[in-house]
């Protein structure tokens, strides 16, 4: 058949919504529900809160009520979060045998932003800080709680003087089974 254009009008359209229909378990986030324009519903913002294969989506008419069918989505797959390291500050000159703080933050490479509390809500990390060709002391493993995105070393030392140290910061969660730098 052909494509109908006008579905109620502009101060009463049609409504459309999109949930998953099949999958290991995620949602459908952001604007769930959208108006037909011109025949089409356009979802700007959606996303689904949980990587994982073999996703369906299935769209529907949420008002007005209608015997219409729902329509479905092609199987797809939605990979993780593609997460970072951004470190907040640096010092270039840091004293011999005196402390000093390293501080990242866990970074949303796709949003170009610090991670948010529900991309983070179910990972926690185990961080280890290292210096490339040097001797790095203090703390250098700990533990980010779940939820928490600010990686913070606070009493690192450097023992010998040199130049052109590197400081190296990976960060790896159980839960994703994921590593980040």
């Amino acid at each position: 058949g052909k494509m109908i254009a006008a579905l109620g009008d502009e101060s009463d359209p049609w409504m459309c919504s999109v949930t998953v229909l099949s999958g290991p378990g995620g949602s459908v986030m952001g604007t769930t529900i959208a108006p037909f324009v011109d025949g089409i519903a356009t979802f700007d913002d959606i996303f689904i809160n949980q990587a994982g294969n073999d996703y369906i989506l299935e769209f529907g008419i949420s008002y007005p009520e209608t015997s219409v069918a729902t329509a479905s989505s092609q199987m797809f797959n939605v990979a993780g979060r593609p997460l970072g390291l951004k470190f907040d500050s640096a010092s270039i000159l840091i004293p011999q045998n005196e402390t000093f703080t390293v501080s990242a933050s866990v970074w949303d490479e796709a949003l170009d932003e610090a991670a948010g509390p529900a991309v983070l809500a179910s990972i926690g990390w185990d961080c280890y800080a290292s210096l490339v060709s040097g001797n790095l002391s203090g703390t250098t493993n700990i533990t980010v709680a779940t939820g928490d995105g600010a990686v913070i070393f606070d009493d690192l030392l450097v023992e010998e003087p040199g130049t052109n140290y590197d400081i190296v910061v990976d960060c790896t969660s159980s839960a994703t089974d994921e590593t980040i730098s």
